[in-house]
């Protein structure tokens, strides 16, 4: 089971949520001595993911179905009610084992919600139930086999989505999965008709319920997580803070995002300003720009300030975070990340005017923005 458990933890960990969210086999003490929390916790932004892992021995005694009841639908489930239960207490230190068993004590926010999962590993079980109602801790706990589990992870991709599906799957999945007939308006325009079987199936018709109405590449979407990894590749010193922000995008940011960097790509010796991608949070932005590659320190820097600036104001927010694509003679290029702080007012006479020029020049060169 630990090799089971720590393959999903590496897997997880490099394609989708990254190492410094995830935890594997998390422990607490408490008057019995020391008990496990749960194999895999995944923190992100609003949630915690409580994974509990079981494999079966081929050479087992029991029988496929017999060991899916005990271990599974039995220990399992029990394990993650507990875990439920765990978490809220506030008296309790969590902690992991380094390498030369150390411990490594981790901080959980007890008022955060939680999701419950149970992956499982035994290839001779197709048909399974696919989630569990638990009256003790008022939640579903999704189960998935690992290969289920795996291919939904590919499918999806993009961490916020993996959090929706989950949060949504028993809605419109039937306990023991398989087929089911969906006919479902979207619009007055729009109907989905659906037949899924697999979990595949399931995971593609979340994305397409959700954003049917978007001009969203899958391919883009793909990709985004590997975009990612560029970002991620010196965590601490390139501002955790954006990493975070980007790890917790939809798919339409997603999308957006990696449709810019493309265009990069495309231009990356061309040595024209073009105009700047930029999203917004609750108090804060991400502004994305492509540094033409004769262009001076000094001028993109007041390129930065003045659409910085520009989207600071007309949002009214304090922060944006930046990524700067910087290209070079080879057609290659480097990403430098960077933090503007805003303290602007409501309204300025000053900026009203500014404001003004930078969206008449945007609509003369580029028609919207």
């Amino acid at each position: 089971m630990e090799n089971i458990s720590e393959n999903l933890t590496a897997k997880i960990a490099k394609k989708f949520f990254f190492e410094e969210h995830i935890y594997s086999n998390i422990f607490y003490n408490d008057v019995d001595g020391e008990k496990e929390l749960c194999d895999i916790l995944i923190e992100f932004v609003d949630y915690y993911i409580c994974i509990q892992v079981k494999g079966k021995d081929e050479v087992g005694k029991s029988g496929d179905l017999q060991w899916f009841k005990k271990k599974v639908l039995k220990k399992a489930i029990k394990q993650a009610k507990d875990s439920e239960h765990t978490m809220k207490e506030e008296n309790l230190d969590f902690y992991v084992y380094s390498e030369i068993r150390e411990k490594k004590y981790i901080c959980i926010h007890h008022n955060k919600p939680t999701i419950q999962i149970v992956v499982f590993c035994n290839s001779m079980i197709s048909t399974y139930d696919r989630f569990h109602f638990s009256k003790s801790i008022n939640k579903i706990i999704n189960i998935f086999s690992y290969e289920d589990f795996c291919t939904m992870l590919e499918t999806i991709c993009i961490p916020y989505d993996i959090v929706g599906y989950v949060l949504q799957r028993n809605q419109y999945m039937p306990l023991e999965g398989g087929k089911r007939f969906i006919f479902e308006e979207l619009t007055d325009d729009l109907t989905l008709f659906s037949a899924p079987q697999i979990e595949k199936d399931y995971a593609e018709m979340y994305l397409v319920k959700n954003y049917y109405s978007q001009d969203i590449k899958l391919e883009y979407i793909k990709f985004y997580n590997e975009f990612l990894s560029m970002i991620y590749k010196d965590y601490f010193a390139q501002l955790p803070q954006l990493f975070d922000i980007l790890l917790s995008a939809d798919s339409i940011l997603a999308n957006r995002i990696v449709s810019y960097y493309y265009r990069v790509l495309e231009r990356i010796d061309n040595n024209i300003w073009e105009t700047p991608l930029f999203a917004y949070t609750k108090d804060s932005g991400i502004l994305l720009i492509r540094k033409p590659m004769l262009s001076t320190a000094n001028e993109l820097n007041n390129y930065i300030s003045n659409f910085g600036t520009y989207f600071a104001y007309k949002h009214f927010i304090s922060k944006i975070y930046l990524i700067i694509f910087v290209g070079s003679e080879n057609e290659t290029f480097t990403i430098n990340v960077g933090l503007r702080k805003y303290d602007l007012s409501l309204y300025d006479d000053e900026l009203e005017k500014k404001i003004k020029e930078i969206n008449e020049a945007l609509r003369s060169e580029f028609g919207s923005f």
